[in-house]
C-alpha cells in the first residue's frame, strides 16, 4: 500500500507473477491511474481504461498500473497535478479516471512529467508524444462515420447511461465494488450521483434476471445501437480498413470487456443475437476475440516503442 499526500492508492504489484523487487514503478513508464474493483488483480472496471490501455498497447509503451480508490479523487486528483475535466454541481472542479503521468525515459531520464486526465486526451497526448507509425485515430473517410460519432454511439449502447449499463450492469455494483467503498457508493446512488446520474434506494435496487421480460426488452433496445456499430464496421477487421485498431476499436473493445467483467451471462446473450434481432452476435464474438488482448488487465507491461 502507497500513499499519496496521506491519500490511499495501490501501486499494484503482480507478486503471482513477479517478485515486488522486480517491478518497474514510476520511473521508466507511464503510469496509468484508475479505479480497482474486487476482482482478480482489483482489475479496473472502467471501459474508459480499459481504452486507455489499448492505445498504450498499439503505441508499445510501457506503463504500470496504479490503483486509487474512487473515493479519495476527488482530492488525489489535484494532488499529483491532474487538471480537472469539468465542474461539480457545487461548482467545485471535477475529476475522472482515468489519469496518466509520463515518466518514461524516451523523453530524458526522468520522462516529461506530464499528467493527462480524460481517456480522448489522453489519446492525443499519447500520438502527439509517441509518433509512429501506430496513429490512434482513423483516416478520414466518407464509408464511416467519423470517430467521434461512432465512439459515442457505442458508449450510449453499452456505457453509463445505456439501458444495458444502468437495468443489467449497474445494479451488480456490490458483486465487484471494493468493500471499503460501499459506504461511498451507497451514498452516492441516494443522492443521484455516481453509476446512474438519478437517485435509487441501494437497498432494493436489483438487475431484471436473465430471460426475463424486462432483462430481454432491454437486450432489444442494445440492438438497435448494436446493428448500426456493425453497420460501421462492415467487413473489416477494424473500423479504419487497412489500418491497425484505432480509438473506435479501442472504444467498442473496451465497452464489450466491460460488460463481461460485470455480467459475463449479457455478454453472451449479445453474442447469441442472430438475423431476428437484426445483429451478427458472433460477428461481435470474432471481432472482441480478435482484439481482447488490447484490452485484457496487464498490470505492468514493458512494452517496446514502435
Amino acid at each position: 500500500m502507497a500513499t499519496l499526500s496521506g491519500l490511499e492508492a495501490v501501486d499494484f504489484v503482480p507478486t503471482l507473477i513477479t517478485p515486488k523487487s522486480a517491478v518497474t514503478k514510476a520511473t521508466g513508464s507511464i503510469t496509468l491511474y484508475e479505479p480497482p474493483s474486487c476482482l482478480a488483480d482489483q482489475k479496473s472496471l472502467s471501459p474508459w481504461s480499459l481504452l486507455v490501455r489499448a492505445a498504450l498497447k498499439v503505441k508499445s509503451i510501457p506503463y504500470h498500473t496504479s490503483l486509487v480508490r474512487i473515493s479519495t479523487l476527488p482530492s488525489f486528483g489535484p494532488s499529483i497535478g491532474a487538471p480537472p475535466t469539468g465542474s461539480n454541481a457545487d461548482g467545485s472542479p471535477k475529476y475522472t479516471f482515468p489519469i496518466i503521468k509520463d515518466d518514461h525515459h524516451a523523453h530524458g531520464e526522468k520522462g516529461t512529467g506530464t499528467v493527462v486526465a480524460d481517456s480522448l486526451a489522453i489519446l492525443h497526448y499519447l500520438d502527439k508524444t509517441y509518433p509512429s507509425s501506430h496513429g490512434l485515430f482513423p483516416p478520414p473517410t466518407r464509408a464511416t462515420p467519423d470517430a467521434s460519432s461512432l465512439v459515442t454511439l457505442i458508449a450510449h449502447t453499452l456505457g453509463h447511461g445505456s439501458p444495458l449499463y444502468n437495468t443489467l450492469l449497474a445494479p451488480e455494483w456490490k458483486r465487484h465494488m471494493p468493500l471499503a467503498e460501499y459506504d461511498y457508493w451507497e451514498a452516492q446512488l441516494k443522492k443521484g450521483g455516481g453509476l446512474l446520474g438519478h437517485a435509487v434506494d441501494p437497498a432494493t435496487w436489483r438487475a431484471p434476471e436473465e430471460g426475463s421480460a424486462e432483462f430481454e426488452a432491454v437486450i432489444q433496445k442494445t440492438m438497435v445501437g448494436l446493428g448500426q456499430i456493425l453497420q460501421a464496421l462492415g467487413n473489416n477487421e477494424w473500423f479504419a480498413e487497412g489500418h491497425n485498431p484505432t480509438y473506435p476499436d479501442f472504444a467498442l473493445l473496451a465497452h464489450l470487456e466491460m460488460v463481461r467483467l460485470w455480467r459475463p451471462e449479457v455478454l453472451e446473450r449479445l453474442f447469441a443475437s442472430g438475423a431476428k434481432d437484426g445483429v451478427d452476435g458472433e460477428r461481435l464474438r470474432r471481432y472482441l476475440t480478435s482484439g481482447e488482448k488490447l484490452v485484457v488487465f496487464v498490470p505492468e507491461e514493458k512494452g517496446t516503442l514502435s
